[in-house]
């Protein structure tokens, strides 16, 4: 199995050890068009009313999510881009009771100034005096001093009740990349609420990522997983990917082969709440699917045995020689089919977490 294997990048090991440490993750990195903007909302809906989180604050924080694609798709550059550019880049990320909204998109330098301002006027505004100047600009519909932020901005202040973070990195003489996160909690101040850096956490996902036309990752836990796989999970990957992620329905049946395989032979009974990370990339060369969960150390090398005793296993089509249970063949079948002639295979791999703990990644190379 590790026959050409693909190495992972310390990059994208630091993101996964990050990303355990979310009750939720959701990351879209890719190009921003009409056909992402109908696809992200519903997904994300779907995926942030699956959380655990007060009613309220889940509201609030999808009410939110779609004001930041509303803005990109209002300001993002339409301009052919260099190729070395970062794509738009999209998060939500869920901890106890708060969550983090964050974006990242391509926008014309010029717009710079203008926005910075806007954002630091808002920061400056208490929520009482925003809800007053909103109130005013639906009823006359004239645009004052705050009111020019635009209404997408000030709805983000209002129910976010947090400072706005930015920052803005300059690509080119023309064009800058606009970094923003926002946190979603309930105002109180008996509660210690988690911290967030999803300035920092836009960069890495553009490092993670470089190279690649569409990427994804969904950290959840087994169970709500297979809840959104109900809900048309991979119609909405496939919306994602202009290239198609899941041009035929065998990826699918594979990532619940996986799964299941998974569950069966790696996960204790009544631990089949442990939380997953599924990511998929496609880059000119490839495309990548990556399975990762972190655990105890003993209990990852376990794991990490079963699943390559299971996935080494030479099954010959043969009737008299099928020694293996239907799953398992049907599994690696599937391995065969998705792989096509490429000469990269699953692989497993382990990489050091926090103290005690490993993680594990399971990475299956699809034919382009």
């Amino acid at each position: 199995m590790t026959q050409g294997k693909i190495a992972i990048n310390k990059n994208k090991i630091n993101l996964f050890k990050q990303e355990t440490t979310n009750d939720l993750s959701f990351i879209f990195y890719g190009d921003f068009t009409d056909q992402i903007n109908d696809a992200l909302i519903p997904l994300a809906e779907v995926v942030i009313g699956n959380s655990n989180v007060d009613m309220k604050i889940r509201k609030r924080a999808f009410y939110i999510f779609v004001e930041c694609i509303q803005n990109v798709n209002r300001h993002h550059s339409k301009e052919k881009r260099l190729k070395t550019f970062p794509r738009e880049i999209f998060s939500i990320r869920q901890r106890k009771d708060r969550f983090n909204i964050a974006f990242g998109n391509v926008l014309d330098s010029s717009m710079v100034g203008d926005l910075k301002s806007k954002i630091d006027l808002l920061n400056q505004t208490s929520v009482e005096e925003l809800n007053i100047e909103y109130k005013k600009i639906l009823r006359d519909t004239i645009m004052s001093k705050l009111g020019g932020a635009g209404l997408g901005l000030i709805e983000v202040a209002r129910k976010s009740g947090n400072k706005i973070q930015y920052k803005f990195d300059r690509l080119d003489d023309r064009q800058s990349y606009f970094s923003m996160e926002t946190n979603i909690n309930e105002p109180d101040s008996d509660l210690e609420f988690p911290e967030f850096q999803g300035l920092e956490d836009i960069r890495l996902y553009k490092d993670v990522f470089q190279g690649s036309q569409f990427a994804f990752l969904l950290k959840t836990n087994a169970d709500s997983l297979m809840a959104l796989k109900e809900k048309n999970l991979f119609s909405f990957l496939n919306l994602l990917d202009k290239s198609f992620f899941f041009k035929v329905k065998e990826p699918e049946f594979y990532i619940n082969a996986i799964l299941e395989l998974i569950l069966t032979d790696c996960m204790e009974k009544g631990d089949k709440d442990k939380d997953l990370i599924l990511q998929l990339e496609t880059k000119k060369e490839n495309k990548l699917f990556d399975l990762c969960w972190a655990g105890k150390k003993g209990e990852i090398q376990k794991c990490a045995d079963l699943l390559s005793k299971s996935l080494n296993q030479e099954i010959s089509l043969s009737k008299k020689k099928q020694k293996v249970n239907s799953n398992k063949k049907k599994l690696l079948e599937l391995l065969s089919l998705l792989q096509g002639k490429i000469d990269k295979k699953t692989s497993l791999h382990m990489a050091e977490s926090f103290p005690g703990e490993q993680l594990l990644i399971l990475q299956t190379p699809l034919e382009v």
